[in-house]
């Protein structure tokens, strides 16, 4: 296991886990011909040449990195040492999945590399380390010890310590949960199966509310929104089980009287660390998207002229986190919630990850926040669910190339009301799991306050993503603040 440490002229240094491995023979061959890319250097062992690789990209390579974890406690090294946590149980099947040659590699990750060890368990390597616990474990283990059925329980852990004592989180073993794939993939195979039928005809959308009109998420409301879904059946049941266990999942993360779980009530700081934040957020936001308007196709840069002209506006709906102070609480949430994070079992979900933004430090990621922050995630989850499905139409021929952009075209309104349809149900679901908690504001106006500010929050730092990474992604955030605005 090499730590690579990366240092900068300016600001701290980056930390990497980097675990390597010596092949040779015919099988150093077939990598080098056929994945070059996961070949970092060579050395020779006598008069046979070896290649050095990656050990997370190669299957061979990573069940000699789980053989060594099943066979050490600890191993020490120049820099530090390596602490592997795991009960003897799963020491012997670990070992056992390796003499059956039953490691597999499940596909490249943005983040981290993660191996399917047998049909028991996954091991998640973590790539970019941060001092401390990662809350992927913390979480993890608190879910475990709760008895949380719908997330996967956490096995084991490798933490590497350095020379000064500070630890890192470096992997963590979790059960492998049989799933049909992620809820992404399964909402967006059922939403573009049933575009094809809608689209092809001249029916315009039925009424659906808004999901920021919390007066109107009760059970008459969220009846209609589901009636509305039939269109999209069976989702309305699976997006409101969803609401369900996203429920259930932050009561269990509350239910702990640890110090570094234990929930807090709102104070006027925290409110005010809040408004400043998503309002310092989107002018930067604002601005950057302004500076950037030439280089837009020309739908985007009417939706940024919209977004400047009407800032103020926007800006204004986070007046009332200044006023009154908010009842509920504080909590450690998820802090990168989205379909993809959860896994359809065929029917239930399973929720996991639980890492954060692997971008934040991880000092960030412990704070407590509200628990609407991870259903504001969702719901913006499910624009980009509805607006991908009418753009995957226009890919394959069935509609018009511009269909997506436009008040009035039939893709764009068919996905701006799925999305709310589904925003509305997930919440009604989620809404009447929490009746009776602490957790939430016992006002709908004050949800209503926290929901708006988090979706302000995450559909600008979507806007900025997409505008550095994949501009043609773009229209999708910018629609959903564009409709903040009209709405207020």
């Amino acid at each position: 296991l090499v730590v690579l440490q990366l240092d900068y002229a300016e600001g701290d240094p980056d930390v990497y886990s980097v675990p390597l491995a010596v092949v040779g023979g015919p099988h150093a061959e077939d990598l080098l011909t056929h994945h070059p890319d996961t070949v970092v250097g060579a050395c020779r062992s006598g008069d046979e040449p070896e290649l050095i690789v990656d050990a997370m990209a190669d299957a061979d390579a990573a069940a000699e990195l789980v053989a060594s974890l099943a066979g050490r406690r600890r191993v020490s090294g120049e820099t530090g040492a390596v602490i592997v946590e795991l009960p003897s149980k799963v020491r012997a099947n670990l070992r056992a999945v390796v003499e059956a040659a039953e490691v597999r590699l499940p596909g490249a990750e943005q983040s981290n590399s993660s191996a399917v060890l047998g049909s028991d368990s996954i091991l998640k390597v973590i790539r970019r380390l941060h001092e401390g616990v990662n809350p992927d474990l913390e979480l993890g283990r608190h879910l475990t010890e709760q008895g949380f059925e719908h997330t996967a329980e956490v096995l084991g852990s490798v933490t590497w310590t350095d020379r000064g004592g500070r630890e890192s989180t470096v992997a963590v073993l979790n059960e492998f949960v049989a799933n049909e794939g992620d809820t992404w993939q399964y909402v967006l195979d059922g939403v573009g199966r049933t575009f094809e039928e809608r689209l092809m005809t001249d029916e315009p959308p039925p009424s659906v509310p808004r999901p920021t009109d919390l007066s109107t998420v009760t059970r008459p409301a969220a009846a209609a929104a589901r009636a509305a879904t039939e269109h999209f059946a069976p989702f309305a049941e699976s997006i409101e089980l969803l609401g369900r266990r996203t429920a259930q999942l932050h009561l269990a993360l509350a239910d702990s009287d640890q110090p570094d779980l234990v929930p807090e009530r709102f104070t006027a700081l925290n409110q005010r660390s809040l408004y400043q934040g998503v309002r310092s957020q989107l002018r930067s936001g604002l601005a950057t998207l302004r500076r950037s308007r030439s280089g837009l196709s020309a739908p985007d840069q009417e939706l940024v002229d919209e977004l400047v002209s009407g800032s103020d506006e926007l800006i204004a709906l986070l007046d009332p986190l200044r006023g009154d102070r908010l009842s509920g609480r504080r909590i450690r949430v998820h802090g990168d919630y989205h379909l993809g994070q959860a896994l359809w079992t065929g029917r239930d979900v399973v929720i996991v990850d639980f890492e954060g933004e692997p971008a934040r430090p991880i000092s960030e990621r412990r704070i407590r926040r509200s628990p609407i922050a991870d259903v504001a995630g969702m719901v913006r989850s499910f624009s980009y669910a509805a607006h991908t499905a009418v753009r995957d139409q226009i890919e394959r021929g069935l509609l018009a190339e511009g269909e997506d952009h436009g008040d009035t075209s039939p893709g764009r309104r068919w996905a701006d009301w799925w999305q709310d349809a589904a925003g509305v149900t997930f919440l009604h679901g989620y809404l009447d799991e929490m009746d009776g908690s602490e957790l939430l504001p016992s006002e709908p106006e004050q949800i209503r306050t926290l929901l708006v500010a988090h979706l302000l929050e995450k559909a600008t730092y979507e806007a900025l993503y997409e505008l550095r990474y994949r501009p043609e992604w773009l229209s999708i955030p910018l629609t959903a603040l564009v409709a903040q605005v009209r709405d207020g």
